[in-house]
């Protein structure tokens, strides 16, 4: 018996001859029961689908909120006494700090043709006898700088002397990624749920097929079967 045993073990080709037979009577059965079978399939695509397509969504939304990253700028509004060739210089040292990219300087008459440009009260800027808008400097942060850094940027830029106002709006971006985190960990809770569910059911149906198929297993362990 134990060469026997040694022998039906060293046959690769019994050992996939086994196979391929019970590979084939299973889809016999698949084809026996069509809509069982169809049933029990959409459940576990849907089951490892959604998790799927929720970690997808969610990293596509990650890329989104980093490009918006990278495209956010800080805008410094100058005190109205300070003087363009004044402004030049603070945007050199401001373009010196680590997490600056670059920066552009946007002169009083610069802002003054946005404004006019953009306001649509051309008629009414004429008759003021000076300019009344201050210098602004436009900081683009670097690229792949963490939003730690950019609010650590803002606040140093608020500190400078020559700054009257900066405007930076990264609370939205906070929130989102806030809610990204959220995402994340419902989507690895969702995914756990629905992984533990594929496997009660693919037990459950294992089992169900052992019941089925007892009076053939019993008959076969009795002609000395496996």
């Amino acid at each position: 018996m134990t060469r026997g045993r040694k022998r039906t073990w060293a046959s690769p080709g019994v050992w996939l001859g086994r196979h391929l037979q019970a590979a084939v009577g299973a889809l016999g059965e698949l084809a026996r029961k069509p809509l069982g079978s169809l049933m029990t399939i959409l459940v576990i695509a849907i089951a490892l689908a959604l998790p799927a397509g929720l970690f997808s969504l969610l990293q596509q939304l990650e890329r989104l909120s980093g490009d918006w990253n990278r495209t956010s700028s800080i805008s410094v509004f100058l005190d109205h006494t300070v003087l363009d060739e004044d402004a030049l210089a603070l945007a050199v040292d401001v373009e010196g700090y680590d997490a600056v990219a670059r920066v552009n300087l946007l002169t009083r008459d610069d802002a003054m043709t946005e404004f006019r440009r953009y306001s649509g009260f051309g008629d009414v800027l004429d008759t003021l006898q000076d300019n009344p808008l201050p210098p602004v400097l436009q900081v683009i942060p670097r690229t792949g700088a963490a939003l730690e850094q950019i609010e650590r940027l803002a606040k140093t830029l608020e500190a400078l002397p020559a700054a009257e106002l900066v405007e930076f709006d990264y609370q939205w971006l906070r929130r989102f990624k806030a809610i990204a985190a959220m995402g994340r960990r419902a989507a690895v809770v969702l995914g756990a749920s629905l992984g533990l569910a594929v496997l009660l059911i693919v037990g459950n149906t294992i089992r169900l097929e052992i019941q089925n198929r007892r009076p053939e297993i019993v008959i076969t362990k009795l002609v000395g079967g496996t």
